[in-house]
């Protein structure tokens, strides 16, 4: 099959950019003709990605596009004009479209920048989309998302994978070795993600004449820091708080120095008002690592799976999440990373999530050659 990709930029610390380039090197690998086109290919951190994934622009696909070249096109994002753009040919010419909105359906994401997102849904976008073949996503909550703005399309769910670095005896060595208490945050640091409660409740638990040994610990914040102004303001908050020793802010981290990160931390949190997947909770599964993250995330196979907690949005809820994590041995919690690990395995593994992605392009040439 030729297959071509419509993607804004691939970078590190990207979501969309991760799915796009791990997929298409897999159908590379199953012999299929890919093509990857960006709308800004020269971002200064981008995503590793071998050289037989062919990169170009969009600004250059337009004319494959008129003769039909390709039987069937991705289109990874909305709102982007050049989006619209590449739809528009695709449906004049008959071309099958998959359209994964990535996230930005999610109330949250309709929110910022509201005026202009509802613009442009009036204009093209909810029209293209309820055009699309097939509109994939990465959980089930996302076809609630789309359910409810009126989209009737066919909805393939297929989530991010994850690469496993270590073995089970491995990240046990590595935890075991690790004399640092840590709790690690992964993620950009974002006013969405949450970071503020989690400072909240860490220094309600220090200052609880309940609480013992905290000293031990610290929380690391790992993250692109693309925000200095919220920074700024959480490296404050953390001083009126008086739990400014206990916060260590480290930047981005990238490949085995943040699979590292995850491994050596006993617990990971990610406290966001909203993730339509949330990347870093598999990634820290993947490394061992217990998870605590919101129900604004759709992670409640935490619980079924018994590698973490799956909390309601708020203080005192990851108060007394923390209180009750932080009271577990160090075994219990290497049991429960465990667990976690094997889950991944079964579920997350990117050779599985690619074949499913093959199968639904596959289904469409047929349906496409029969029409």
């Amino acid at each position: 099959m030729n297959i071509l990709y419509i993607a804004d930029q691939i970078y590190r610390s990207s979501g969309v950019s991760v799915w796009c380039v791990e997929i298409c090197e897999k159908l590379l690998e199953w012999g299929h003709t890919i093509r990857l086109a960006l709308q800004q290919p020269d971002y200064h951190n981008p995503y590793p990605v071998s050289n037989k994934v062919m990169l170009t622009t969009i600004d250059e696909v337009y004319e494959s596009l008129e003769n039909a070249t390709w039987d069937v096109v991705h289109i990874n994002g909305i709102w982007n004009w050049p989006y619209h753009k590449v739809a528009r040919i695709a449906y004049k010419r008959g071309i099958p479209v998959v359209w994964s909105p990535h996230g930005s359906l999610t109330p949250w994401a309709l929110n910022h920048k509201r005026l202009k997102k509802e613009i442009a849904w009036v204009l093209y976008m909810r029209r293209d989309l309820a055009r699309a073949s097939i509109l994939h996503v990465t959980a089930k909550s996302e076809v609630e998302d789309m359910r409810r703005l009126g989209l009737k399309n066919e909805v393939a769910i297929a989530p991010l994978g994850v690469k496993f670095r270590w073995s089970v005896d491995e990240l046990r060595e590595i935890k075991r070795k690790t004399k640092r208490k840590i709790i690690l945050f992964v993620s950009r640091v974002h006013p969405k993600k949450g970071i503020d409660n989690l400072m909240k409740a860490w220094a309600s638990l220090k200052h609880s004449s309940h609480m013992k040994g905290l000293d031990d610990w610290n929380v690391k914040i790992v993250g692109n820091e693309s925000y200095p102004d919220y920074v700024r303001s959480l490296k404050k908050l953390s001083v009126e708080l008086g739990v400014a020793k206990d916060f260590e802010f480290c930047g981005a981290r990238y490949g085995e120095e943040k699979d590292m990160c995850y491994a050596e931390a006993k617990l990971f949190v990610l406290p966001s008002h909203s993730e339509n997947f949330g990347a870093v909770v598999v990634e820290a599964l993947a490394n061992g690592t217990p998870v605590i993250t919101t129900k604004g995330t759709p992670w409640g196979g935490l619980v079924d799976n018994k590698c973490g907690w799956w909390i309601d949005f708020g203080v005192e809820p990851l108060v007394e999440t923390l209180r009750a994590s932080l009271a577990l041995s160090e075994e219990e919690l290497i049991a429960m990373g465990e667990r976690g690990l094997e889950w991944m395995k079964r579920e997350y593994d990117w050779t599985t999530i690619a074949s499913r992605m093959q199968s639904i392009y596959e289904r469409l040439l047929v349906a496409k050659q029969h029409n």
